[in-house]
């Protein structure tokens, strides 16, 4: 995480040194309330080479943004804004407001800070979601511990993204964020749920018995056009 918090400053400084830009799509639509289908978009990922078929119809795309690991950009965002009619999650380290800006000039609907980024970086959580919601944005953390899920809860998010995989190891983390899936009244989405396989496959699709949660059933990796 130290990796990707250091290419988002350096993104940030650069962004916030440029002029600013007016928001060209349609004004950001509300997330659904439980997603039936939800896929993410990324320009790679390290552990799938192969790029999935065109994106489908989805009622919730997770746009990666994050540059050092998943080869994201809000360049990305703005390519998806333009083909796909599902609501856009953009999951990023946000630090602050020229990354949050950057994202609704992009045709974001809504925001997902990596929370244990933004942690390490010393940004409040409560910030990033003044921050959205000011420009008329959606917030939807990504958590990976329990007093991330109750902070989440406490601004009123109704809907949290759950990595599958450490964001420091890229590795499986089934273990270690399963009690998040047993916490009633929030909506959570597993992220990367196609990307695991064998036991660790079917313990992901266990998460979602019950409707504890929605599995991100497609990453999609190639750019769109």
């Amino acid at each position: 995480m130290e990796k990707s918090v250091a290419f988002a400053e350096a993104r940030a400084a650069r962004i916030a040194a440029g002029p600013p830009l007016p928001r060209t799509a349609a004004p950001a639509r509300p997330l659904p309330l439980r997603p039936g289908r939800v896929a993410s978009l990324s320009a790679g990922a390290p552990w799938e080479a192969r790029a999935r078929p065109t994106p489908g119809v989805c009622e919730l795309v997770v746009v990666h943004a994050e540059g050092r690991f998943l080869g994201g950009s809000y360049e990305l965002c703005e390519r998806a804004r333009r083909q796909l009619a599902a609501p856009l999650l953009v999951s990023d380290v946000f630090l602050g407001e020229a990354t949050i800006g950057r994202a609704w000039r992009a045709g974001a609907d809504a925001i997902s800070p990596i929370v244990c980024a933004s942690e390490r970086a010393g940004v409040p959580l409560a910030s990033l979601a003044a921050a959205a919601r000011a420009l008329g944005l959606g917030f939807a953390p990504e958590v990976a511990t329990l007093d991330e899920l109750e902070s989440a809860r406490d601004l009123g998010c109704r809907l949290v993204l759950v990595s599958l995989r450490d964001r420091d190891s890229l590795r499986p983390s089934l273990d270690a964020v399963a009690p998040l899936f047993d916490v009633p009244g929030l909506v959570k989405v597993a992220l990367f749920a196609d990307t695991l396989s064998g036991d660790e496959g079917a313990r992901a699709a266990a998460l979602a018995e019950h409707e504890r949660a929605t599995l991100t059933t497609e990453t999609w990796l190639e750019t769109p056009a």
